[in-house]
């Protein structure tokens, strides 16, 4: 099985979160990984699989665990690409690098007000909007990073499949001039025969007045069509096993050139979304100035 150890892996994670069972340190750092760093692969299996509210509260209680003040506990959430932030309606949050929003206390299986015990009101924490605004500089960055290597994976594969193409190309024009050569041969030879049994001389004479001659040359024609049919059959059907190979590299290319453009597509697709993160942070900004400007104005 390929990649086995990555899969029980996830099969051990998984037992994990469903018995409700304390996960060992390792299994939790193997998976609570910064989206920021993730390579392409790792992004797409990351989107594939979506986040867990299990695991997700794994991380957040581990990191809550791992820390004894606010800077330490949002440092370790971040490394885990997690981001501590102030609510709307609850001092505290945890936003993920989709732009989730998720509380704390849930998170943790505690009350807020044990939350703010140690965390304190939250009034020194970035707003969600602030944080989305973060999310999104990091992670369009991540994401342009992808299409340069989506790209990058592209142009190797490409190169493989022209490689390949070109040794088809190559390998099948000397399979047609093998054939060519010896179908060429097998000609030459047959008509040699041919002509070998016809008589000549005095015999000759008297096998065409006892009509033996022409019934040797019918026969002799008759070969000579059938070994043309024949050859016209080899050289059909090498060309028809040339023509599907070539059509089975050119569905490879295709398919290469597709899964190219629907890859491309969604990475500029994640990198509107983020975006949008921040559009809304400074509209919200713009429409702050305006009213405040209306307000000194009124004054």
């Amino acid at each position: 099985m390929s990649f086995f150890k990555q899969k029980l892996m996830g099969i051990s994670r998984d037992l994990y979160l469903d018995q409700g069972w304390a996960m060992p340190r390792g299994i939790i750092e193997a998976g609570a990984r910064d989206p920021t760093n993730f390579t392409l692969a790792e992004w797409q299996q990351a989107k594939r699989a979506g986040l867990d509210p299990r695991w997700l509260k794994v991380v957040v209680q581990d990191s809550w665990n791992r820390s004894d003040s606010t800077p330490a506990f949002s440092g370790a959430l971040q490394d885990r690409g997690l981001f501590l932030a102030k609510g709307d309606r609850r001092s505290h949050v945890v936003i993920d690098f989709s732009g989730e929003v998720h509380a704390l206390p849930r998170c943790l299986g505690l009350n807020t007000k044990q939350v703010r015990a140690r965390l304190g009101d939250g009034d020194d924490l970035p707003s969600v909007d602030a944080t989305k605004e973060q999310i999104a500089g990091r992670m369009t960055l991540a994401m342009r990073r992808h299409v340069a290597e989506g790209k990058t994976r592209f142009k190797k594969g490409a190169a493989v499949l022209a490689h390949r193409k070109m040794e088809l190309v190559l390998r099948q024009r000397d399979e047609r001039l093998k054939l060519a050569s010896e179908q060429k041969r097998r000609w030459l030879a047959e008509t040699k025969e041919r002509r070998a049994r016809l008589p000549i001389g005095l015999r000759g004479l008297w096998s065409k007045i006892t009509g033996k001659y022409q019934a040797i040359r019918a026969e002799n024609e008759a070969q000579a069509e059938r070994t043309r049919r024949q050859i016209a059959r080899e050289r059909q059907l090498l060309v028809q096993a040339q023509r599907d190979e070539r059509a089975s590299l050119q569905v490879e290319i295709k398919a290469m050139r597709k899964r190219q453009a629907e890859q491309l597509l969604e990475l500029r697709s994640d990198i509107v979304r983020f975006l949008k993160f921040k559009r809304s942070q400074d509209a919200g900004l713009s429409r702050e100035r305006n009213i405040s400007l209306s307000l000194r104005l009124d004054r």
